[in-house]
């Protein structure tokens, strides 16, 4: 295992995220998806395109008219 030493003038940052995978009630399915990279960006785009995004719900109308 290597140490960290925050005080090296070397720079090895290697980011890595390992994501457990649910189901649509939120057990989870044990499948993992994981990234890696030294980019900072890279790991918050594949962070963000795994995000569920909720469905709005839709409205229903009451009453006999149409919004017009």
């Amino acid at each position: 295992m290597k140490k960290l030493d925050f005080n090296s003038s070397q720079e090895n940052s290697n980011i890595e995220i390992v994501l457990q995978v649910r189901d649509k009630n939120g057990n989870p399915t044990g499948r993992t998806k994981a990234f890696s990279s030294d980019n900072a960006r890279g790991v918050s785009d594949f962070y963000n395109k795994q995000k569920v995004t909720k469905s709005k719900k839709r409205r229903r109308n009451r009453g006999g008219s149409n919004g017009k």
